[in-house]
């Protein structure tokens, strides 16, 4: 039986993985989703939808989201059962560096067709899918082994969400 992933964690998943997911259908999880912190011009999240947004060439990169996202984390992770995050190297490190725990949730490296098929169906823009498609493989193995973080790490199967790895037994 695989371990679940029990309440009170904070989860960096991988895209695709089910996070937004998460947060629509659970009664207390939140998905801090990154592009509300990382960009300047938000406008472009509401008027196309963030799946859609992602890899927009209009979109400015805030120069201080690193301390807002980390701000949000620290304000939201004792409201939630599941608080999840996105995985990005920095983020993962300032989480290390303030000694808050998390774990992380990514695919396994034979599912790329299938996480492009996830991005395909929830409205991704082709130019970020490829960038996806083409890092694929080498960002989860730089999360696993590049980076150094003692992190409990997560693997979903074919076909498997985030969903269906919590100790959770209501929705």
């Amino acid at each position: 039986m695989t371990q679940k992933i029990k309440k009170g964690t904070i989860i960096a998943g991988f895209p695709g993985v089910g996070k937004s997911y998460l947060e629509k259908h659970y009664k207390n999880a939140i998905e801090l989703e990154s592009s509300y912190f990382y960009w300047i011009n938000p406008m472009i999240e509401e008027l196309w939808g963030v799946e859609e947004a992602k890899g927009h060439p209009d979109r400015i990169k805030k120069e201080d989201w690193l301390q807002d996202y980390m701000n949000a984390i620290e304000q939201e992770r004792h409201r939630c059962d599941y608080l999840c995050i996105v995985m990005f190297e920095e983020v993962l490190d300032e989480l290390i560096k303030r000694q808050i725990p998390f774990v992380l949730v990514f695919p396994k490296l034979a599912l790329k067709d299938e996480y492009v098929q996830r991005y395909l169906k929830r409205g991704n823009k082709a130019d970020w899918i490829k960038s996806m498609e083409d890092i694929f493989e080498t960002c989860i193995l730089n999360i696993l082994y590049g980076y150094g973080w003692d992190a409990k790490s997560y693997f979903l199967d074919s076909g498997t969400y985030l969903a269906d790895i919590l100790d959770e037994e209501e929705k």
